[in-house]
């Protein structure tokens, strides 16, 4: 039982460390200085709040939950693809905001610049 037990652990051990390298190779993109980060973070954590009258709620707590995780990247990419898929529009500012964020994280922009504006009011 003890013997079970022992490389039941080891396998545990094992596999979380492989599961927490993996983690920091994915946001490795994120930018080198403290003052950045807390920034980023800063706007990340916002993000998802305010995109709550177009995006279904499911979806927006998968978004809040991989921001909060400190899976940025996930948490832009799944943003976008539903604003691409669902959402009605984006305002040029929210545009140019996804299009920072996409920048600072090292991801490709092609995405947000063919998202569709909001119709003028």
């Amino acid at each position: 039982m003890l013997a079970v037990l022992t490389t039941a652990l080891w396998v545990v051990r094992r596999t979380g460390d492989r599961m927490i390298q993996r983690w920091r190779y994915q946001i490795e993109s994120t930018p080198a200085t403290p003052r950045r980060r807390r920034e980023l973070a800063g706007v990340m954590r916002g993000l998802p709040g305010r995109y709550t009258d177009r995006v279904p709620t499911g979806t927006l707590r998968q978004i809040t939950g991989s921001a909060a995780a400190g899976q940025w990247e996930q948490a832009l990419d799944q943003l976008i693809t539903v604003l691409d898929r669902l959402a009605p529009g984006i305002t040029p500012r929210e545009r140019d905001e996804l299009r920072a964020l996409s920048t600072a994280l090292e991801m490709p922009t092609a995405r947000v610049d063919v998202l569709v504006p909001s119709p003028p009011r």
